[in-house]
């Protein structure tokens, strides 16, 4: 899988050569003379910050932003000019990479239930619960327009 696996300790690491490898990919996408990107750019950059997440557990966070943008793509032909959260999300992983040997422990931690449930319907709006208190939110009929989904990150 790429990552260096320490049974004694119980962590996974990432290895220097890969994180140095994913960094090029990353400079490459937020370089500034570079202004636009096909599908096969952003999607090979996705990947591999989305392999990194099973050590650096908070990346998930920062990819919704890229995840969305991949899919205004019709084909690998056309070419899209960066998102400024994209970019943001983007700078974010840069700074992480930064910092080499960051491990993650595969010692389990304890469960804690919070009852959290969510759920969203775009023909009516968002839904809340904890614990046994709950709140709701009715969408405007004026919600869904042109470019609008739901769990859309970014605007263009």
């Amino acid at each position: 899988m790429g990552f260096y696996w320490n049974i004694e300790l119980c962590s996974v690491s990432v290895p220097d050569e890969k994180c140095h490898h994913i960094m090029l990919k990353l400079e490459s996408i937020l370089d500034p003379m570079k202004k636009t990107f096909n599908h096969n750019d952003i999607a090979s950059l996705h990947g591999s910050l989305q392999h990194l997440t099973f050590v650096y557990r908070d990346g998930h966070h920062a990819l919704t932003s890229l995840s969305s943008f991949i899919g205004h793509f019709p084909n690998n032909y056309v070419k899209h000019h960066l998102p400024k959260p994209t970019c943001k999300q983007l700078s974010w992983w840069h700074v992480v990479l930064s910092h080499p040997n960051v491990s993650w422990s595969l010692t389990p931690l304890t469960s804690i239930d919070l009852s959290i449930w969510i759920d969203t319907l775009t023909s009516w709006g968002i839904g809340l619960l904890i614990g046994s208190t709950w709140a709701s939110w009715m969408l405007l009929p004026s919600w869904k327009c042109k470019g609008c989904e739901m769990g859309q990150v970014y605007s263009h």
